[in-house]
């Protein structure tokens, strides 16, 4: 099954858009270069498959990160009905297809613009059914061993 639209080459590998139930859009897709449409296909239904609770995982983080963020600046924090609030103000930007360093596991490495935080935004990775990383966009490795990032207070996962 094909889920990659309008991919051409770009800048530093590939590039095109997919459909994302999650947030009814399309999303940006950029597969770094030498990495193969079949691989970036995995992960775009890794990501399109996520199950609900990596999705309230990762909506709560989201929530962390908003609030918190929103205290560092003196403003009022925000309160959500529910977790699935929160999508409202995040867009997504770009899910990153990194080359493959274990075999074909997936993994999503995704930006997002975000409401809260607009010269940042926000940064996820989602590897092995876990919410890894979730906070200001930095450019994260999607590899790394983030368990020891779990304690550093930047990450909302």
């Amino acid at each position: 099954m094909t889920f990659i639209k309008n991919l051409k080459e770009g800048r530093f590998g590939m590039e095109g858009t997919f459909f994302s139930p999650l947030f009814n859009q399309d999303i940006g897709l950029s597969i770094d270069k030498d990495v193969s449409v079949e691989y970036a296909e995995i992960c775009i239904n890794y990501f399109n498959s996520l199950g609900e609770d990596l999705v309230q995982a990762f909506c709560e983080a989201a929530i962390r990160y908003c609030n918190d963020f929103l205290v560092d600046i003196g403003e009022e924090t925000k309160d959500f009905a529910t977790y699935k609030e929160v999508l409202k103000l995040i867009t997504p930007s770009s899910l990153m297809i990194p080359e493959a360093e274990q075999g074909l596991k997936p993994v999503v490495h995704m930006g997002f613009e975000c409401e809260w935080e607009v010269e940042h935004g926000m940064e996820i990775v989602i590897r092995d059914n876990k919410l890894l990383y979730l906070g200001a966009f930095n450019g994260e490795y999607p590899w790394y061993d983030y368990e020891s990032k779990k304690k550093d207070f930047w990450n909302y996962a």
